[in-house]
C-alpha cells in the first residue's frame, strides 16, 4: 500500500520540521531512525534559515515592517509589488488619509489607499470646473483672454442678432457714406441698387441673340456615327434630351459636301448614309419636335481630307473641280508650294471666286433648312509652317492682292501689308456668309468656333499680340 506510507512519510516529515527548529539544539537519536537522513539534511538548513532571518530581522525595522503587519490583509501585498511607492506615499497622505480612515473601516480604508487619493484628486478637479463650465463652454472655441470680456457684453446684447444687423448693412458698402451718418435710413437707401439688373439688360447688339435659357449643346461629327441613318438620329434625340441638351451643332458640310439634298453643294458619298436619306432635314423634324434647336456646322475652307476612305467622284465637288490639276485651281498653298495642310486640302480665303462659292453654298443651306443657326469652323488659315503665317499662294488669290496694291511684286511671308491683306480675306468671308443667312433667314445666330492658341489677351488692343491674330489669321 504505497499511499499511506507516503502520507505518513509527509506527516513524519512535517512533524520533524516544525519541530526543529523550535529547539535550541538538535536530537542526535534521530540519526539513528528510518528517517534520520532527511533530518540531518534539513538540520544544516534549519541554521542557515535561523541566520537569514537573523538577518532578515533588522533589514524590516528600517523601511518600518512592523505597521504594514497589522494591516494584513490589505498593506502585505502591496509592500511586495510597490513598496517604494507605497513608502513615499504614505508619508505624505498620513495627514490626508487619518481622515477617510475615521470615516470608512479598515478593510475599506485598505483598499481606498490606493484608490481614494485618486477620488481625492479628482473631486477638487471636478468641483473647480463644475463652476467654470457654464460660462466657459462657449469661450473655449475661441480665446481664453479676450472672450472674458466679450462674454459680458454678449449677455445683454444677444450677439446673435447684431450679427444679423450687419448682413442687412452690407448692401451699404456701395453707399458707404450715407450709412456712416445715417444708418436707419441706409437699409431703404441699399434695397434702390436692386434695379442694377435692369441697366444691364438693355444692351444694344447687332443681329438677333437668343433668348430663353442657357445653351446646352453637342457636336455632332459626321467622321463617326451619330446621325447618318433615322435609328442613329432617334439615339441622338434620345441621349440629347436624357442629358438635357438643347442645341445641336450637326457637321453637315464636312469637306466639300453636304449631308443633306437640298443645297448647292453636292450630297455626300458617305456609304453610311443610306441612298435618298436626308440626313439634316430627319435631325431638324425630329429635333424641333422636342424642343432642341439645330446649328449647321459647316467647314467653309477644307475640302479633302486623306482621312476620307471612300471616294469623291461627284464631278461637281469643288476638289474635283477646282483641285489640284484643274484649269481654275482654288486651292491655297504655301510659300514652298506645298497644297497640303497635314491630311487637308484647302479653298484660298484670298481667290475672289472660291469666297463667293462659299458664300453662296452656305446660304443655300440655310434658305433650303430650317436651321436655329450656323456656325462656321476652321475659318481661317492653316498653321504656318514657321513664325510667319507662309500660306495663301494660290495664284488667283495673289494676283487680287496684287491688283489691289497697284504691285506685281511677289509678297514675301511676314510681309506687312501681305500679312494685313489675308488677314481681312477672313473678315470679308465671315461677314458675307452672315450677311447671305441673315437674307434668306433672319432669326438664325450665326457663331464661329475660333482657335485660342496661347493665353488670353487682358485687353483688346493686346489682341493683336497673340498668335491666332499675328501668325494664323
Amino acid at each position: 500500500m504505497p499511499r499511506p506510507t507516503l502520507a505518513l512519510l509527509a506527516i513524519t516529515l512535517s512533524v520533524t520540521m516544525t519541530a526543529s527548529p523550535r529547539s535550541a539544539t538538535p536530537d542526535p537519536q534521530l540519526v539513528n531512525s528510518p528517517l534520520g537522513t532527511l533530518v540531518m539534511v534539513r538540520a544544516p538548513t534549519s541554521a542557515s534559515t535561523s541566520a537569514r532571518s537573523a538577518k532578515v530581522k533588522p533589514a524590516p525595522a528600517k523601511p518600518v515592517p512592523s505597521k504594514p503587519t497589522s494591516p494584513k490583509p490589505g498593506t502585505s501585498k502591496v509592500a511586495k509589488t510597490t513598496p517604494m511607492p507605497v513608502q513615499s506615499k504614505a508619508a505624505k497622505p498620513k495627514t490626508g488619509l487619518s481622515k477617510p480612515v475615521t470615516s470608512t473601516p479598515k478593510p475599506v480604508g485598505g483598499k481606498a489607499v490606493t484608490s481614494s487619493s485618486r477620488p481625492l484628486q479628482t473631486k477638487p478637479v471636478i468641483s473647480k470646473p463644475a463652476v467654470v463650465k457654464p460660462g466657459l463652454t462657449k469661450p473655449v472655441t475661441s480665446t481664453s483672454v479676450k472672450p472674458r470680456s466679450v462674454l459680458s457684453k454678449p449677455v445683454t446684447s444677444a450677439p446673435r442678432p447684431v450679427q444679423s444687423k450687419p448682413v442687412v448693412a452690407t448692401p451699404a458698402r456701395t453707399v458707404a457714406a450715407p450709412v456712416a451718418s445715417k444708418p436707419a435710413p441706409s437699409k431703404p437707401a441699399a434695397m434702390k441698387p436692386v434695379p442694377k439688373p435692369e441697366v444691364a439688360e438693355p444692351r444694344l447688339v447687332a443681329g438677333p441673340l437668343q433668348t430663353g435659357p442657357a445653351m446646352r449643346g453637342l457636336w455632332v461629327d459626321a467622321f463617326g456615327p451619330g446621325f447618318k441613318t433615322p435609328l442613329e438620329v432617334d439615339r441622338l434625340i434620345a441621349d440629347a434630351r436624357a442629358m438635357n441638351i438643347n442645341t445641336l451643332f450637326v457637321q453637315t458640310v464636312k469637306r466639300g459636301d453636304c449631308y443633306c439634298n437640298g443645297s448647292l453643294l453636292p450630297r455626300t458619298e458617305d456609304p453610311a448614309v443610306p441612298p435618298g436619306f436626308d440626313p439634316l432635314a430627319d435631325v431638324l423634324a425630329k429635333a424641333h419636335a422636342q424642343g432642341i434647336k439645330v446649328h449647321a456646322w459647316v467647314i467653309p475652307t477644307a475640302v479633302s481630307n486623306r482621312a476620307i476612305r471612300y471616294a469623291v467622284t461627284n464631278p461637281e465637288h469643288v476638289i474635283n473641280a477646282h483641285g489640284e490639276g484643274s484649269e481654275q485651281d482654288w486651292l491655297t498653298r504655301n510659300a514652298a508650294g506645298s497644297m497640303w495642310a497635314g491630311n487637308d486640302q484647302q479653298l484660298d480665303l484670298g481667290n475672289p471666286d472660291a469666297r463667293e462659292y462659299v458664300v453662296d453654298a452656305i446660304r443655300s443651306v440655310a434658305a433650303d433648312y430650317n436651321v436655329d443657326g450656323v456656325q462656321l469652323d476652321r475659318v481661317r488659315y492653316p498653321d504656318p509652317s514657321g513664325a510667319v503665317q507662309d500660306w495663301g499662294y494660290n495664284p488667283g488669290a495673289v494676283a487680287a492682292y496684287q491688283t489691289e496694291t497697284e504691285t506685281t511684286v511677289m509678297p514675301a511671308p511676314g510681309d506687312a501689308s501681305w500679312t494685313q491683306w489675308r488677314r481681312d480675306r477672313v473678315n470679308v468671308l465671315v461677314s458675307e456668309v452672315s450677311a447671305g443667312v441673315r437674307d434668306v433667314r433672319p432669326e438664325a445666330v450665326i457663331s464661329v468656333a475660333a482657335i485660342t492658341y496661347g493665353a488670353a489677351p487682358q485687353t483688346p488692343e493686346a489682341f493683336a499680340f497673340t498668335r491666332t491674330y499675328a501668325q494664323v489669321l
